[in-house]
């Protein structure tokens, strides 16, 4: 089996697991065009069945927890074969911030196709999902500061946080 039919059927198997232990979940679907180069690494991922896991925390004031790490903030995230997902996405914003969390649902689950812009490949598929959270302890949420992750926590609006991308 080829890494497009591979990729097509590991987000099926994905979003099959999604839709069982979730009421609701929005499925959107996107298509992006990568260099030569970024398609051989999404391939790569696409044939070792990772998934893109974001996670959205939200504190009291119903703002949004961002690193910044770059350029932009962005949602704490991890690419990998990260099944059960809610576990590695809880995994993931204690070991990226140093928050335990709840997870409450998905928020969004994105079908990427990935075209090479040389068009020498077919089009990939990969999936991005984004949970929702809730810190257990609102009190750890207020102390978060840099010491605690690897980049800077930043709070942002819910209204300003970043569309999903394919992670670099």
């Amino acid at each position: 089996m080829g890494a497009v039919e591979r990729s097509n059927e590991a987000v099926e198997s994905y979003l099959s697991v999604l839709d069982s232990s979730h009421d609701s979940v929005t499925i959107n679907q996107t298509t992006v065009t990568v260099t030569s180069e970024e398609y051989e690494r999404e391939r790569e991922r696409a044939l070792s069945g990772s998934v893109d896991v974001y996670v959205k925390v939200r504190n009291e004031r119903g703002e949004v927890l961002h690193l910044a790490d770059g350029d932009e903030p962005e949602l704490p995230s991890t690419t990998g074969a990260v099944e059960p997902f809610e576990r590695a996405a809880r995994e993931l914003l204690e070991r990226q911030v140093g928050i335990a969390c709840r997870i409450d649902g998905v928020e969004q689950a994105t079908i990427f196709g990935i075209r090479d812009e040389a068009r020498e490949h077919e089009t990939l598929y990969r999936l991005a999902i984004v949970f929702e959270a809730t810190p257990q302890d609102e009190a750890a949420v207020r102390d978060t500061d840099s010491e605690n992750a690897g980049a800077e926590v930043v709070w942002r609006p819910e209204e300003s946080w970043a569309s999903l991308r394919v992670p670099q």
